[in-house]
Formats: structure tokens, sequence, C-alpha cells
């Protein structure tokens, strides 16, 4: 049966690429979005999200055929490569090539003991001590211990606990979380979650240092919603979680509450007590010295960490971008990104996730996009560079675009602009209880949600220029941190400007229901129409907007949630 599947998605394959080389029939007079076609968005889009794709699995058959398909539509056009993929292939130079690596919690050993003023503290591994894979090898240690707040260096805000930090060849404790995120207060966005909140951030900044470990241990105040984060990353333990094969970072590791106290005693709630009072001081102050965290925990001692992975499973994975050369000299070095993941989650329990809103509809758009562009004589083309780049293993993490970004193929800071668009097909609801039940706003059908760095306001700005024509309903909500959600996110974290289109949760995210016959085919098609003019003017902006990092605080959006 497998060997049939195989042989039909092939067949498929070279089928619609025939259509597509030879069967595309002119425009419309008019503007070059009218390239971009009802009935071509939807032949691509019931194509990638064919049973016979299997659900794009990562690494697996249909993300290749998916991948394959995208760069020949890429070689197609005509566009140039940027990556040195195998040339003997007409379409390989559009790849870059990476690998991920994962594991479940199954195949993960790990100890820890501590022996602290006399007594020896013996953690039992998913009790008092949870590791979740993220970082690459195995960890045997025996040596110091050093505390470090927060573990986070946050310029913007004057706020550094890793400066003059020796944390070589140490294990690092700190505290899970941001300061005062329960307080109304801008301070590190308020409520709102910042990015330097991350663990795997904070893993990243001490891998640098280079450090051992970091261990994390709650708080006092956010005692109640750690817990709650360590249930649910412990809830499947088959679970495999994935990271880059070149995966920089630290190996972060969880101490219960429990164990915390039985470590610190009354210092690990002391501690944090007493500093976050001087820090609101320091803020009452208005201090412009920079702050950072005083009061130490004693990690006096000898710590043992252990950990090993049993038979990690490494995948070979690959983005597909192609650009699409600016027409002025001096502009063409900078790029406008436009990008959408094409992988999903493949056969879950013998049923295939096809994956239509979620992402074979940003793939359709930004494919689209790119078919229109493409077919402006060079005179006519715009003055910046292009980029188009479709994603793989976001969906284990956006480790394709969290590769782009780490070995990029153009400067980074040549990208100036980075649109994702990420399930852009339905008429569904902008409130997260969709997920739960079926529910849809009111002129649903016209909505459309646009996330963007609250650092760039003048983004808006173009989004509505770009949508004279089109007349979507667009909502606009400016972001100052993104910690989740897509592959913007990695591009944001590097101050360059992001647009995130969205049209809404569904009931049938992230399940087998995401089928090609849910899509609002005129919806999406306006959608791409709208991404394109949207580029276009971006592209050929005197000035593009600039990220501005002194801008701390964002207004709120067109919409709550």
């Amino acid at each position: 049966m497998k060997n049939r599947i195989q042989h039909s998605t092939i067949l498929i394959f070279f089928f619609l690429l025939t259509v597509s080389f030879f069967g595309c029939s002119k425009p419309q007079e008019g503007s070059f979005t009218n390239y971009i076609r009802e009935s071509k968005v939807k032949g691509d889009l019931n194509f990638l999200a064919s049973k016979e794709l299997q659900g794009r699995e990562t690494g697996e058959l249909g993300a290749k055929v998916a991948g394959a398909f995208l760069a020949s539509q890429m070689l197609g056009m005509n566009l140039s490569p940027l990556t040195d993929g195998d040339k003997a292939e007409p379409f390989e130079k559009y790849y870059q090539h990476f690998q991920i690596v994962g594991a479940s919690s199954e195949e993960i050993s790990l100890s820890l003991r501590v022996r602290k003023s006399g007594k020896n503290y013996r953690a039992r591994n998913g009790q008092d001590v949870f590791y979740f894979f993220n970082s690459p090898g195995d960890l045997q240690f025996r040596g110091e211990a050093v505390f470090a707040g927060y573990a986070i260096k946050a310029p913007e805000f004057n706020y550094d606990d890793l400066s003059g930090l020796d944390c070589r060849d140490k294990i690092v404790l700190a505290f899970y979380g941001e300061p005062l995120e329960k307080d109304t207060l801008t301070f590190f966005n308020g409520k709102h979650r910042t990015h330097y909140m991350m663990p795997d951030w904070k893993a990243e900044a001490l891998a640098k240092l280079g450090a051992k470990a970091l261990i994390m241990l709650p708080t006092a105040e956010n005692e109640t919603g750690y817990q709650r984060f360590l249930q649910r990353r412990t809830h499947d333990k088959r679970k495999k979680q994935f990271i880059l094969k070149d995966e920089f970072a630290v190996p972060v590791i969880y101490l219960s509450a429990d164990f915390a106290r039985k470590l610190f005693g009354r210092d690990w709630k002391e501690n944090f007590i007493s500093e976050q009072n001087r820090l609101r001081t320091w803020l009452s102050d208005q201090g412009e010295s920079v702050f950072h965290w005083e009061a130490a925990l004693p990690t006096n001692g000898k710590w043992q960490v252990k950990i090993r992975v049993k038979n990690p499973e490494t995948r070979e994975c690959r983005n597909v971008i192609a650009v699409l050369p600016g027409r002025e000299q001096t502009l063409k070095n900078e790029y406008i990104l436009i990008g959408s993941h094409y992988d999903h989650e493949g056969i879950i329990e013998g049923k295939i996730y096809r994956g239509a809103d979620d992402n074979a509809s940003g793939d359709v758009a930004n494919l689209n996009v790119a078919r229109a562009l493409s077919h402006l004589p060079e005179t006519q083309r715009a003055a910046r560079s292009i980029l188009f780049a479709f994603w793989d293993a976001e969906e284990k993490g956006t480790l394709g675009s969290k590769y782009f970004v780490h070995h990029p193929p153009v400067e980074l800071k040549q990208v100036k602009i980075a649109i994702n668009m990420d399930m852009i097909g339905r008429d569904a609801s902008f409130r997260f209880a969709a997920l739960r039940k079926p529910m849809k706003d009111e002129d649903a059908e016209n909505k459309v949600m646009i996330f963007y760095s609250a650092q760039a306001p003048e983004l808006a700005v173009f989004a509505k220029k770009a949508n004279e024509k089109n007349m979507l309903h667009l909502l606009y909500d400016p972001n100052i941190f993104f910690t989740s959600g897509s592959d913007h996110v990695n591009f944001h974290e590097r101050k360059i400007p992001v647009v995130y289109y969205f049209t809404g949760f569904h009931t049938d995210y992230t399940s087998p229901k995401d089928t090609p016959d849910k899509i609002d085919y005129n919806k999406l098609t306006r959608i791409a129409r709208h991404i394109a003019n949207f580029a276009f003017h971006l592209a050929n902006a005197a000035e593009v907007p600039q990220f501005n990092s002194n801008i701390l605080t964002a207004p709120e959006g067109d919409f709550t949630r």
C-alpha cells in the first residue's frame, strides 16, 4: 500500500508540474495582481493538501514532494537561487539544507545530585527535576553553580543579570520568567510576556558565556503558572521535541518548587521578594544606572548533573528559497522577505492531517505572489529585491526560519521587512475559544488579522494603502514582542520588522478535518493580491519602515485577545 501511495504521489506531482509550466493562461488586462487567479490558487492548494502528500510531515516523502513542487515553481518563474544546493538537479539550487534532531522524554535519562552544607540532595526525575530536549549531545557535569537572578540581559530596559557573571564551566541557576511579570508597569511590557522570559533565549545567552547548563526555579509569584507549564510539557512523554542539529544552547533543567524549597529554605522566597522591591524602588527613582540582581542564593556546594539522550532521531530538512532581483542598482541588495511554512503534522494514528489552512493556504498565497511579481517586465519590477522563502520544520518549533537567521544566504541586516503568512484560508474567529467550539466572527469573509512589529508603526500605513482595491477588513495588532506563533518570531527577535497575516482559529486546527473543501478561495485570492501589492509598495518605497528599539510600548490593537 505504501509503495502505491508513493507512486501515485509522484505521478500527481509531475502532472501538476506540467500544468504549472505549460498550462497557464494569460491574465486579464490590468494590475499585475490579476495574475493571481482563484482557479490557480485552488489548484495549488488542492495539490499541497492532497491525501497523496500524507500530511507533509517534516523529513518524510510528502514534505519532500511539496518542497520539490515549490522549488520547481521557482525554477519555472526563472527566479534566482541563493543557496548552494546540488546543481545536478534542476531545482536543487533552491534548497537550503539543514538537519534537526529529536528525542522524547522517554528517551532521556536525567540525574541531579547536590551536596550542600554537609547534606546530600538527590532529585527524582519527573517529580523534582525535569528536562525537555533543547540542546544537542549529552552532559556529564560535576562542579560549581552560580545564581544569576533571571539570567536576562535587556539593554532597552537598563536591566542586566549577566554582565560580570563568571559562569564559565559552571551551572547557572535562575528564576523562570522575567522581572515584575505580574505588574501593570510598562517595564518588560507589563503583564504581556517578552521573549526575554523564554528559557531558550536564556539558554542561548548562557552558552555564549561558556556555562554548562541552566537550572530554572519558579518564583513565589509565578509558581502556579510554572507548575502548569511543567504539566503541559510532561503530558505526552512519547512526543518528540526537535531542535536544530547545530543548536547552540545549554541544556535547560527545571526544578520543582518543592525541591527549590528543600534546597534553599526561606532564602528561595526572601531573595525574590527583596530584589523585586528594590527593583520597584529603582524604577520609581527613574534610575539611569543598569539594574542587576544583587542578592544571591546560597549555591555553594557540589552539583552533579548527568543527561543522556538515547538514540536521538535525525531528520533531513530543506527550506526553499528564491529571489526576484530588484531593478535599482543601489537598492537591489536590500530584500523584502515573503515567507510561509510548508510542513505539517503528517499521519497520526492512521489519519492524514492534510493541513489545508495550516499552512497550504500561506504557501499558495506566497507562490502566487511570486508568480504575479515575476511576470512584471524587468523595467517595471520593484526597486528592491524580493525574497521568497518556504520554511520547513515550522511545526517542530519554527526551526526552518531559525536555521535561516543563523545561516542567512544574504546579510541579515539587508532583510528590511519579513512578511509571514500562516493560516489565511478560512472564515474563522479571532477568539481562542474557536479552537474548542465552532464560532465565526461577524464579517468573517472579509476579515484578516495583521500582527506587526510595534517598533515599525509605518507598516500599518503601507498595509492600508495596499488594501485600497481589495476591500479586505484589516484588523491591526501592533506587538512589542512575539513569544511564539510562527516563523516571524525569529526575525522580530533580530530587530527585523515583521508583518504576520492570519484569518483566525477554528475547531479543525491541527486535525484531520483541516481539508481543502473548508477553504474560502475567493478570500484567499484577495489576501494574496493584497500581499503582492503590499510587498511591491515596500520594495519601491524611498525608505522602508525601520525597527525603532526605543519604542517600548504598543497601542491597543483592533482586536482584543
